[in-house]
């Protein structure tokens, strides 16, 4: 693409941020991880203090490097991850549905995991 590096490395850096930061965002985490899978380079050069979650009332006193390695949800659970493929690959509306419905309980349930986590 006609993107600069430095604007690369900065969207691919505040991504990472992100995720770290913002643990209770899933779709942040899923385009991050899809974005390692395609093999993109992260920097490496963020300062730790960067990667702090922030503590106090709202936050998580947790480090972020601990959300580094959080799995999605179709990561965690491959029968489903071959399901929603299987179905959204198909023509049949009604198939189309299943996966709506699909996606919207994966959804819920890893909130429920996030939350029980977080406890």
């Amino acid at each position: 693409t006609n993107t600069p590096e430095e604007v690369r490395q900065r969207l691919l850096g505040l991504l990472q941020l992100w995720n770290f930061n913002l643990p209770d965002q899933p779709k942040i985490h899923e385009a991050y991880q899809m974005l390692k899978k395609q093999g993109l380079a992260f920097p490496s050069t963020l300062a730790s203090e960067y990667l702090s979650v922030p503590v106090g009332e709202g936050f998580l006193d947790i480090p972020a490097e601990s959300f580094a390695d959080r799995k999605s949800p179709l990561e965690q659970d491959e029968k489903k991850s071959k399901l929603l493929a299987k179905l959204l690959q198909s023509k049949d509306p009604n198939d189309l549905l299943k996966a709506n419905k699909l996606i919207k309980k994966m959804v819920v349930d890893d909130a429920k995991k996030t939350e029980r986590d977080m406890k």
